[in-house]
């Protein structure tokens, strides 16, 4: 008796993304073009000068922006902080603490 066996490839894997994908490329190419488009546009009309924002190609050229985005969890002491730390310290000091004390508290 013979038992042939074919060699396993990788064809399971495929056809759940080839699946995936016939079912839910209209759900994903739409925001992705959106997103792209978007940046494309901001890109233009910065370089430009008609805003004063930086275009999003400075996060690859400008080495601050940079490192703001890539480490936003720093403290350095004083008042440099991490883009992270920096947003949550506004937002603690920001809040009316009675509403939390009152709501939020350990002592019910």
């Amino acid at each position: 008796m013979v038992v042939q066996t074919r060699p396993k490839t990788g064809n399971s894997e495929q056809n759940a993304f080839a699946k995936f994908w016939k079912k839910r490329s209209g759900d994903i190419i739409p925001p992705i073009c959106g997103v792209i488009s978007f940046l494309v546009i901001w890109q233009l009309v910065s370089g430009l000068g008609l805003i004063k924002l930086p275009p999003p190609s400075s996060l690859w050229q400008d080495e601050e922006t940079r490192n703001l985005l890539m480490y936003p969890f720093y403290d350095l002491g004083g008042l440099d902080k991490g883009l992270f730390v920096a947003g949550c310290t506004g937002l603690y000091f920001g809040c009316d603490r009675r509403y939390f004390s009152r709501n939020f508290s350990r002592n019910k």
